[in-house]
């Protein structure tokens, strides 16, 4: 985790002004490092690499001062980003300092930052992030806890919480991550990206062909009809003759906020939700399912059509 950041001059395409951007503060494991040197497979920095690991400490000054002066938490909004606020839902288990040093590489007072908690985490490591929620406005950190765990048993449901709890707030994409996802774009970049998306969601798409096992037969001998799942709120719509397809996909996904609208005053999940946590990462099929189904009519939805002719694909 080596960031490349200085100080410089920064051009404001709206005025053409020049506005200055502070140097990024490296974690003090971090600061030695020539970050550059990395990228010169010449250099001996590149041939001696090695792991650099960062450990929460035992003891970590929590007041809001601290936690701001730690890290950067930019408060600068540009033009381009101040009509188009984003939003991200991460369910978190561990490492206080990749969190805190994430949310300051990428803050921005536009967005809102939605953080569920494992039930099972230390104390220590609860009790840190909900401080870190408290100093900003922006951040949540949700009070209801979920039993995750690594075989996809409730992270979904997690994830899920997160989902409703932004619906309160003004957003037009939600990110959603798990415990150490990392974003490689900047916000500008990502505004951009979500602009040129114009509402369709980014979310993977597999055929349930690249199952095997236990898992593929899940898939295809489960009864994902619509009666089954209840999964219209409007229960006239739920035909037994109707089924969804199966879609296997990562959790990791963009949607904008009228999908997840949709998710929660048109779609009833309940059923499929709880259909798809018994572990055995059956959760991966949750994301593709309501995306690319076109019979649930999500906005900026997928279809499965394309699951015929090719093995994987992403939009």
């Amino acid at each position: 985790m080596c960031y490349i950041y200085s100080a410089f001059d920064n051009i404001n395409t709206a005025t053409g002004q020049l506005a200055f951007v502070p140097a990024f503060k490296q974690h003090p494991v971090l600061a030695h490092l020539n970050c550059s040197a990395f990228f010169n497979p010449e250099s001996e920095a590149y041939k001696t690499y090695s792991e650099v690991k960062i450990i929460d400490p035992e003891r970590l000054p929590m007041e809001c001062k601290d936690i701001r002066d730690r890290g950067n938490f930019v408060t600068r909004v540009y033009d381009e980003e101040r009509d188009f606020p984003l939003a991200f839902a991460r369910a978190t288990y561990t490492d206080y300092i990749f969190q805190e040093s994430e949310l300051s590489a990428n803050y921005n007072p536009n967005n809102v930052y939605c953080y569920v908690l494992d039930s099972k985490a230390d104390d220590t490591f609860k009790h840190r992030m909900r401080a870190l929620g408290k100093c900003f406005g922006n951040v949540i950190v949700a009070h209801k806890e979920f039993n995750m765990h690594a075989g996809g048993e409730n992270i979904i449901p997690a994830q899920q919480h997160c989902l409703e709890l932004l619906l309160g707030r003004r957003f037009k994409y939600v990110v959603i991550m798990e415990n150490f996802d990392m974003l490689i774009k900047t916000n500008y970049e990502l505004v951009r990206i979500f602009q040129v998306y114009n509402g369709s969601n980014d979310a993977s798409a597999q055929s349930s062909n690249a199952l095997y096992g236990g898992r593929k037969d899940f898939a295809e001998k489960s009864d994902w009809s619509l009666k089954n799942l209840q999964i219209f709120r409007n229960t006239s719509l739920n035909s037994p003759d109707i089924k969804l397809v199966p879609v296997k996909s990562l959790t990791q996904s963009a949607f904008s906020y009228e999908a997840v609208y949709h998710m929660f005053n048109v779609l009833n999940l309940n059923e499929l939700i709880n259909k798809l946590n018994g572990g055995g990462f059956n959760q991966e099929l949750f994301t593709g399912m309501v995306n690319a189904n076109e019979v649930l009519k999500l906005p900026g939805g997928f279809t499965t059509k394309c699951l015929d002719e090719t093995y994987s694909l992403a939009r």
